[in-house]
């Protein structure tokens, strides 16, 4: 544990500046590879990367020189407003560096439940918002450490004049890892009938820096039993109220056991009733089956979707899954691809069954019979309609 705790001290310290500012506000489009370029040279989130850049219209050096200049000076009035509230409690004490005000000395980590410690670190109790605050905006700009935290204490002691912050961190993933975001989802069918709509709900939880800017992208793989109208998708598609891209071809007038599966990419919209949410109503129909020998209802069982996402160039982390990126459209209107990266989820309910109702074998006879008396009876009249009126017109 002591050499993970000289690794990441050296890492930290070895940043200059270490950026302490941290912005909320929604971003704005950028260059996708300037944007990664600029990440990786700075180390800056990829908030404040794209913010910079789309304020310096994609200019790669301003946006750098930028990005410098606001770490600095945020750095500085952040620490000052602390040094100022708490160095008379004898809690935190902050000297202004040339680069920055925070020197970030050490972590401690508690992984898998075992509690993990370093030397000449001195926890204290609980601390207030200031310190939680101070600990994620540190945490933000961590490329190759970043953590989620469950809570952060924050020490300190005087060593040459410079004062250390110690931040002491109980996390629960690994310490070379990105935080995975964390997606639920809820699904149901609403209506009755063999016309119904499938109601998906995905909620992205996470850091905000990380799932504020998520696109979620939902894979259905619809049985034979179930299928799309490819007319009415098109039609919804055409008013922007359902985006679904078919990926098999579909036969709206074959039975279920002359069908195949298909699969279909669902394209979920923002969900405005929270926050990170997702909503998809997607139009479903049932087809007709074979007639049962013991039961008027045949169940088709829907089973879960499979999940992706895209928040931008690296995120989520690769290891956040075992399954390997996949490239689709980022959405139905130019179809320029996107890599998405498929991720576990938690799911209410664990699958869907919608019960069809379908004709007894037993009935066949008098269904037979009925059928046929029906069909001449209106072949007679159509006959006689005939007749009349060709007799009529001579």
């Amino acid at each position: 544990m002591g050499a993970l705790c000289n690794n990441l001290r050296a890492k930290l310290l070895s940043w200059q500046p270490v950026g302490l500012f941290h912005t909320g506000a929604r971003l704005l489009a950028a260059d996708k590879e300037l944007l990664v370029k600029l990440r990786k040279k700075t180390g800056y989130s990829f908030i404040n990367c794209k913010k910079a850049l789309e304020q310096f219209g994609n200019d790669l050096q301003q946006a750098e020189t930028w990005l410098h200049q606001q770490a600095r000076k945020e750095g500085w009035d952040k620490a000052s407003k602390l040094q100022g509230r708490k160095t008379r409690e004898g809690l935190v004490g902050l000297l202004q560096d040339g680069n920055t005000s925070v020197l970030v000395e050490e972590f401690k980590v508690s992984a898998a439940g075992s509690a993990g410690g370093c030397e000449h670190s001195e926890a204290l109790p609980k601390s207030s918002a200031e310190y939680i605050i101070l600990c994620q905006d540190i945490q933000s700009h961590v490329s190759d450490a970043s953590v989620t935290s469950q809570s952060c204490h924050l020490s300190h002691f005087t060593m040459n004049r410079l004062v250390y912050l110690t931040l002491i961190c109980i996390m629960t993933v690994s310490a070379n890892e990105r935080p995975c975001p964390q997606l639920l989802v809820r699904r149901e069918i609403v209506n009755k009938g063999f016309h119904r709509d499938l109601v998906t709900r995905v909620a992205v939880q996470g850091p905000s820096e990380q799932v504020e800017q998520c696109m979620v992208l939902i894979q259905e793989l619809i049985p034979s039993g179930l299928y799309l109208d490819p007319y009415q998708l098109s039609s919804l598609r055409h008013h922007n109220l359902t985006e679904v891209l078919l990926l098999t071809a579909v036969d709206v007038e074959a039975p279920e056991y002359l069908s195949k599966g298909l699969t279909a990419l669902v394209y979920p919209k923002s969900d405005p009733s929270c926050a990170h949410c997702f909503i998809s109503i997607v139009p479903l129909h049932l087809r007709y089956h074979r007639p049962a020998a013991q039961t008027d209802t045949v169940s088709v069982t829907l089973q879960n979707p499979k999940l992706l996402v895209d928040c931008g160039p690296d995120l989520p982390p690769r290891s956040c899954s075992p399954h390997s990126v996949t490239d689709a459209p980022c959405d139905l209107k130019d179809k320029s691809p996107c890599q998405w990266l498929e991720l576990p989820y938690t799911a209410d309910p664990g699958e869907l069954i919608v019960e069809v109702p379908v004709g007894l074998t037993q009935d066949r006879p008098l269904v037979n019979t009925v059928t046929l008396i029906v069909t001449v009876l209106c072949a007679g009249m159509i006959l006689c309609a005939v007749y009349r009126h060709g007799y009529g017109s001579v």
